[in-house]
């Protein structure tokens, strides 16, 4: 059994797509970080050739030339070997603490975890996407299949692009829906990277529904492995009426499981916070499955300056 980094795609991503992992810890997911001007490494535990655990590590930079590692919905599987690779990677990169969103529940009460404010949302809504059309809609909310047949109806029109124009489109709608609920999204450059890096390798696409001949609804889908992940998304407050974002979704439903891809992973729904019950009500007439996970936790390597850290940004907050 050794520790290595890993420098071959395919071996990566097919560890990853094995256990479970999300896009979040795919090879395309690490490149796009990469360009965006992140260090990026995978450190793997291998056992006979074969990778059995690993995480890919994420350098953030902070004041004073320090840094510290993120591993988004990762370990995809933790072993001991992995965080004795950190802690020694940790000195040379001035790194603070390893921030981390284990899949696996036992982890953090393992490592002591410092449980801190979720990055990714805790809770998502899982669909499967196996059974037949008929079946999928029938395990929807009367209200949601009703609202899917009245956008039909009143002539909304899906389309599928990673075209500058499109991004341009969903990037406004999303940014004014953000403004609506007052919620922090990256800037522009941020999507036309992740749309750049990501497409090349067929994993993100941008959904435009129009009517009449205004797009009035965005969202930005990825694939990876076997699930297809509704991202993030955007409305206009114009023509509400005719719900089209209902048929958005339901023509990326149709789209992955005709890609022959068997989950559809609405990327978070949440009963606590009132600014998102809205949208989690939107997400569950679709049916599917409620899915927590452990949630994000911080781990200090070096005991002094994190702390120090710490304290800066509560007074910050």
């Amino acid at each position: 059994m050794k520790v290595k980094f890993i420098e071959e795609r395919e071996k990566w991503n097919k560890f990853v797509v094995r256990s479970g992992g999300s896009f979040l810890q795919s090879w395309a997911w690490g490149n796009f970080q990469h360009d965006y001007g992140r260090d990026v490494k995978r450190i793997a535990v291998e056992q006979d050739g074969e990778i059995i655990a690993g995480a890919q590590i994420i350098s953030y930079q902070l004041p004073a030339k320090r840094t510290y590692f993120f591993s988004p919905r990762g370990p995809v599987v933790f072993h001991d070997l992995i965080l004795e690779k950190i802690r020694e990677m940790a000195p040379k990169d001035n790194c603070l603490f390893w921030k981390l969103e284990p899949m696996e529940e036992d982890v953090a009460e393992k490592l002591n975890l410092r449980k801190v404010q979720d990055v990714h949302p805790k809770k998502t809504l899982i669909l499967d996407i196996t059974p037949e059309e008929d079946e999928l809609l029938k395990n929807m909310k009367p209200k949601t299949r009703y609202n899917i047949r009245l956008a039909k109806k009143k002539g909304v029109k899906i389309r599928v692009s990673s075209e500058v124009e499109a991004l341009d489109k969903f990037y406004d709608l999303l940014n004014a829906t953000a403004d609506r609920q007052q919620i922090r999204v990256f800037p522009r450059s941020y999507y036309q990277l992740m749309v750049h890096i990501l497409e090349e390798q067929s994993l993100a696409k941008v959904y435009l529904a129009e009517y009449e001949g205004e797009v009035i609804a965005a969202n930005l889908m990825l694939a990876f492995g076997h699930t297809m992940t509704y991202l993030h998304g955007g409305t206009s407050q114009d023509h509400r009426n005719v719900m089209a974002p209902q048929l958005l979704q339901w023509q990326a439903i149709l789209d992955a499981k005709e890609a022959g891809l068997k989950r559809y992973d609405f990327f978070g729904i949440s009963d606590e916070k009132p600014s998102w019950a809205g949208i989690t009500r939107f997400k569950r007439g679709f049916g599917g499955e409620e899915v927590i996970y452990p949630g994000t936790f911080e781990l200090p390597l070096n005991n002094m300056w994190y702390e120090a850290y710490r304290v800066v940004k509560k007074f910050k907050s």
